[in-house]
């Protein structure tokens, strides 16, 4: 393993030598862990960073994001809340807590918010999940990662304090509720990992939460009909905690009978309170809001699903005690955007211009609903005039890759308008669709299609071979973040 990083490090040290007498070369490995090639003053050093230990303690714990319940798992907080209780209740001291549960946007819905916040001067903390790149990205303050450094001495203290059966995602929740109590921002925004009755951030008490969507998703653990789901999302309900609501339909007439059983005041977003779209393009999204004043303001969002996400995202930072500050302060449109900006995750609708002029879409979409969502968003934005920025016009070249577990098909249909080749790969350390079992539905529909060893093979054939064409990458986050890796560079 540390042959061949050496033999690369002793080339760009040839090449940069002159004129860079310290950096660092990463390289990730099968656990997940990173070794760290680091030359300085003419002397090479392997030797893994503190930060490094200290991860690796929790890289054996049981990661249920990349592998499948496959055994009868029983989950709930008990462990959490033992786990917690062991570290002295660092939940307790937060000041302000808001959960963010649903099946699609709670991630951009817990950003926004954040970003909400940020924009009126307030320290608040953001903690996600998946993460794309780096596991860093799960915990926010005021919009950038936690600085490892920081992050250490909670990772070792989590590490001191595991129980039996700790899974992964409970000592890195237990990480960031930790990171957070000692920061002790003024407002701390906890993403739902899976479900929500029995998700590890419900064992926080809040002050308001949030349910963004229903889809039929993780049915082997939260069930198979859309009841079921809608009564495991709901079970993040609290007494005379107020709840705000995206849902219709069957899942919403559910969510307001638990609600009232559970006496938690619901607020649904009504159309009263969605963004009114009045402009939509690569350059961005141009709406109007109640609570944003008389003006139409130009945001740094793009798709009817974020203006969605954040329509929601205000109504539940409405039901913080920050929002008195807010209408004290009053909001400032430019701060705002940097703040939207600064706390955008990526992975979401996440657009990057290429040397050459080509552009690059990443989004993790990874169910019938959230594929289909991203290809009407695709036809309201490409290829048209928007804030003075002509979009780029399809075909893109995709690249897609997806869990086994997903169900596909039909959204990915919406896509192939804008496809002219499509390229399928497995993905890293997860168990993902064969992209041999693709080639018939692409060829079906007319479109050329190629299987690869893995996304970053992929990506590197268009960027080759197709100068002039966008690329589009989407089925997984994680997906998207072996991609990033590769266009980044």
């Amino acid at each position: 393993m540390i042959s061949p990083i050496l033999d690369f490090f002793n080339k760009v040290q040839e090449k940069y030598q002159a004129d860079s007498p310290t950096y660092c070369i990463y390289r990730q490995i099968e656990q997940g862990f990173i070794i760290k090639a680091l030359w300085s003053g003419g002397s090479e050093v392997v030797s893994t960073k503190a930060f490094d230990k200290a991860f690796k303690r929790l890289s054996n714990l049981t990661n249920y994001e990349k592998a499948p319940v496959t055994r009868n798992y029983r989950f709930d907080l008990c462990k959490m809340e033992t786990l917690l209780k062991r570290l002295g209740n660092p939940e307790k001291k937060l000041q302000c807590v808001v959960q963010v549960g649903g099946s699609k946007g709670k991630g951009t819905v817990s950003c926004m918010t954040g970003a909400l916040a940020r924009s009126i001067g307030a320290s608040v903390g953001v903690y996600l999940s998946p993460h794309v790149r780096n596991v860093r990205e799960r915990i926010l303050l005021n919009g950038e990662m936690a600085p490892e450094k920081a992050l250490i001495p909670h990772l070792e203290r989590v590490a001191d304090h595991f129980i039996d059966n700790q899974t992964w995602f409970e000592a890195f929740t237990a990480v960031a509720i930790s990171f957070f109590a000692e920061k002790n921002p003024d407002l701390v925004i906890l993403e739902v990992g899976l479900g929500g009755r029995l998700d590890s951030t419900t064992a926080v008490p809040k002050h308001a939460c949030c349910i963004t969507s229903i889809e039929r998703e993780h049915t082997s653990t939260l069930g198979n009909r859309i009841e079921d789901i809608t009564c495991e999302k709901a079970g993040i309900l609290r007494p005379g905690v107020p709840c705000v609501s995206g849902l219709t339909g069957t899942a919403a007439a559910i969510l307001q009978t638990k609600a009232q059983h559970v006496q938690a005041p619901l607020i649904p977003l009504t159309a009263e309170f969605k963004c009114n779209i009045l402009d939509q393009g690569i350059g961005g999204m141009l709406l109007s809001h109640p609570f944003l004043g008389p003006k139409p303001l130009k945001l740094p969002i793009h798709t009817e699903t974020q203006a969605f996400s954040f329509a929601l995202a205000l109504l539940l930072f409405q039901q913080t005690p920050l929002w008195e500050r807010r209408q004290t302060k009053g909001l400032s449109p430019d701060t705002l955007v940097e703040s939207l900006k600064r706390f955008h995750p990526p992975g979401r609708f996440q657009i990057l211009r290429l040397e050459g002029g080509r552009t690059a879409l990443l989004d993790g979409a990874h169910t019938n609903d959230s594929l289909a969502a991203l290809g009407r968003d695709l036809r309201k934005i490409f290829g048209k005039t928007s804030h003075g920025e002509q979009a780029p016009e399809p075909p893109f070249d995709l690249v897609f890759a997806i869990a086994d577990t997903k169900h596909w098909q039909e959204g990915l249909g919406s896509l192939v308008p804008f496809v002219d080749k499509a390229y399928g790969a497995p993905l890293c350390e997860k168990q993902s669709q064969d992209p041999k079992k693709m080639a018939g539905w692409f060829e079906h529909r007319g479109i050329p299609f190629e299987t690869t060893g893995s996304i970053e093979e992929a990506v590197k054939k268009i960027l080759a071979k197709s100068p002039k064409r966008g690329i589009l990458v989407t089925g997984s986050f994680y997906g998207v973040g072996e991609a990033l890796k590769v266009l980044e560079d």
